[in-house]
């Protein structure tokens, strides 16, 4: 027999102001056994004229074995107090009670409470009276037939419509163990907006500065299937309810993630709530999209949920203490070796190869863009600035891991936050120290300013939120005074915006290679080639007469003259010539490895000296010690063969001056020096050590 479509079904019996939801992600092969099952029950018991709100539990399975709630909410002309700009229903109360509450903290359940929790409740949705009977369905659709996909219930926990009403009810026999475990959670009835859930767990939660008690304004961590396996409120198994006792605005968190989801990087979605607790209003909060598999799945993929997630708690760097943070489910049996081998790469990868070996492991694009958030919105509570608030999430897919940011109630507090300071996470550390890094950390900065930071749409965001709470019903004493204190600032926040984007905008506009020397450029020739004074990053490339020694030089001193001590080519002038025979010597005392006194000789056009008979070596410790009681390198080797002595050309040692007792050394003991210790004898030792040199030079005529 073909099942009525639900078009026919309202044809029947008028416009029906139903509201449905299927609130579990359920099947296809379920929801076409449901749909018949739905429509006879508005066909025999639902008419205009009912009143009040049916919830039905079947307890059948989904396919994948778990538990299927089915919720319809029927209101009716009799229906009081459903939208909260009617002003009817407890919400009215002066002092912020729901109907029998209490201001001290309210009674434990009872039957006459749940009698009272089965009235109409203090606000609903506008979009649950909107759905009614406008299903895209015709009267010749077959339970087996195709349906559309089923709109995303999770965004009515973030709707920003209207402010939502939260009412927690605890057995007062728990709530000396909701004050003081921040672990456990207790079980409690859970409603949003008249929907209601029981066996709900929840526990306090908060952080260093958001740590709360029931006689303040807690905060609170929701888990809707801690109790009762899979059961969720709007599609979500978890949420937060955020105290904001460190946002006086109440739009950090909100703007923040925003600005976060609008420059593609994961963040949670939020939206506003009064609630109370046993009757007891604590006033407005933000509602926080929890960062659980469900929000994995949104921004990753249903493929791509399962990796490992760590939250990063105050105020330790996992690149050195990777057990300070906190994986997800650990009690599942994961393991924490990911994160230990991505952090010893970023601890231990050579300067040089540093960005080639740490992005096949790190989606480095995606972690400098969350440092650039960071910086913009002077989140000195972040990873970045304080090792705090920030979550790592191993993807499944490219076994990369990914950044995204995390309680942003402390953002845009300083219009003049200087985004290059020194940052405390040795991550963000390695991008200032290598100019790609930084010139990516520039551009990522000036990319989100110029096509995420939309003034104009970040304003008609936070007016949006501005009229809900100026049309929201009174809530009690608490949720007013909160409704002023963001009235008086939510020009400040505008004013912030404006501001910090103008600010970073003339720190970050400059372009390297324009030739106009602008923001943080050091230099700018107006090309972008490197080797000529001002490399590609319009940094000043080292250069000898600068006054600063760079790795290749031994002096500097700010000119490029011999005979000053430092020559034109920036090297110490410290060689003493002499003569022995027919042969020309330069004796240079600073201290240099074997590598660098070749070099040394080298560019004086000769090499390391060794002496072709006694008198020639007597010659030479004669006149090095004249100079310096020190070592002095001479050009004698066993490197390429050990135990084989060699001259610089590479031929075998003819003339030998041992000292007493040598060569004694092992294997890395391959160089020579005229020992002073030894009355001027020969001494292998290591050729890293640094000792002074004796050159063949040319023979000046």
């Amino acid at each position: 027999m073909r099942t009525p479509a639900f078009s026919s079904i309202a044809s029947m019996s008028g416009r029906l102001p139903v509201d449905w939801r299927f609130t579990m992600k359920t099947s296809q092969r379920l929801r076409e056994r449901l749909l018949p099952a739905l429509a006879l029950a508005l066909a025999l018991g639902c008419t205009s004229g009912n009143s009040g709100r049916l919830t039905t539990q079947d307890g059948s399975t989904a396919d994948n074995g778990g538990p299927t709630q089915l919720d319809m909410r029927v209101s009716g002309p009799d229906a009081e107090g459903v939208r909260g700009d009617q002003g009817t229903g407890p919400v009215a109360d002066a002092e912020g009670r729901s109907d029998g509450g209490r201001a001290d903290g309210g009674e434990p359940l009872d039957a006459s409470r749940d009698a009272a929790a089965d009235a109409p409740s203090d606000r609903v949705s506008e979009a649950s009276n909107e759905v009614g009977t406008d299903l895209p369905l015709s009267d010749s659709a077959l339970p087996d037939a195709a349906l559309p996909p089923p709109p995303d219930l999770t965004e009515e926990m973030f709707n920003l419509d209207f402010i939502h009403v939260v009412d927690i009810e605890v057995d007062r026999a728990l709530l000396d163990e909701l004050e003081n475990d921040r672990v456990n959670r207790i079980p409690c009835t859970f409603t949003f907006d008249g929907v209601r859930r029981e066996q709900v767990g929840i526990r306090q939660k908060g952080g260093i500065g958001s740590v709360s008690s029931l006689d303040e304004k807690p905060g609170f961590s929701v888990a809707f299937d801690e109790f009762v396996e899979g059961q969720e409120l709007f599609g979500l198994e978890k949420v937060r309810l955020n105290n904001a006792i460190q946002d006086g605005t109440f739009l950090h968190e909100h703007l923040g993630y925003e600005i976060a989801r609008q420059s593609g990087l994961p963040a949670a979605r939020t939206s506003y709530a009064v609630v109370r607790l046993n009757g007891r209003s604590y006033g407005i909060y933000v509602v926080a999209e929890a960062i659980d598999e469900d929000f994995l799945q949104r921004h990753f993929g249903q493929m791509n949920d399962d990796g490992n997630l760590y939250e990063g708690p105050c105020c330790a760097d996992f690149v050195f203490d990777i057990p300070h943070m906190e994986l997800k489910d650990e009690a599942e049996g994961r393991l924490r070796d990911d994160l230990t081998a991505l952090a010893a790469i970023i601890r231990d990868a050579p300067f040089e190869d540093w960005v080639e070996l740490v992005s096949p492991v790190l989606d480095l694009d995606v972690f400098v863009r969350s440092y650039a958030l960071d910086a913009l919105l002077a989140h000195w509570d972040g990873y970045a600035y304080n090792t705090n608030n920030h979550y790592i999430y191993h993807r499944p897919d490219d076994d990369r891991f990914s950044f995204f940011p995390h309680g942003m109630d402390q953002v845009l507090d300083d219009a003049f936050f200087d985004p290059y300071r020194w940052p405390q996470g040795r991550l963000a550390q390695r991008v200032l120290e290598d100019p790609r890094l930084t010139a990516g950390f520039t551009q990522a900065m000036r990319s989100i300013l110029v096509d995420h930071w939309d003034l104009e749409a970040l304003y008609a965001r936070i007016d949006r939120v501005t009229g809900m709470l100026e049309a929201a019903p009174f809530f009690g004493d608490l949720a007013a005074a909160h409704r002023r204190q963001y009235l008086e600032r939510v020009q400040g926040v505008k004013d912030m915006l404006a501001q910090r984007k103008e600010f970073v905008l003339n720190l970050v506009g400059a372009v390297c290679g324009d030739g106009t020397r602008e923001g943080r450029e050091e230099c700018d020739d107006g090309n972008l080639l490197d080797g000529d004074a001002c490399d590609s990053f319009c940094i000043v490339e080292p250069r000898c007469g600068d006054e600063f020694v760079s790795a290749n030089e031994d002096c500097d001193d700010g000119n490029v003259m011999n005979g000053d001590g430092c020559d034109a080519r920036c090297r110490i002038e410290d060689c003493v010539p002499a003569r022995f025979a027919a042969q020309d010597y330069a004796f240079c005392p600073h201290p240099r490895t074997v590598i660098e006194a070749r070099a040394l000789c080298a560019e004086r056009g000769g090499a390391l000296a060794f002496p072709n008979n006694a008198l020639e070596h007597q010659f030479q410790f004669n006149t090095a010690f004249g100079i310096g009681r020190i070592n002095w390198w001479v050009g004698v080797d066993d490197e390429a063969n050990e135990g084989v002595w060699a001259l610089p050309n590479g031929a075998r040692v003819f003339y030998f001056a041992w000292g007493a007792g040598r060569p004694n050394g092992a294997e890395d003991q391959n160089c020579v020096v005229i020992d002073a210790g030894l009355g001027g004898g020969w001494n292998d030792k290591p050729c890293s050590e640094e000792h002074g040199t004796v050159c063949h030079v040319p023979r000046v005529p």
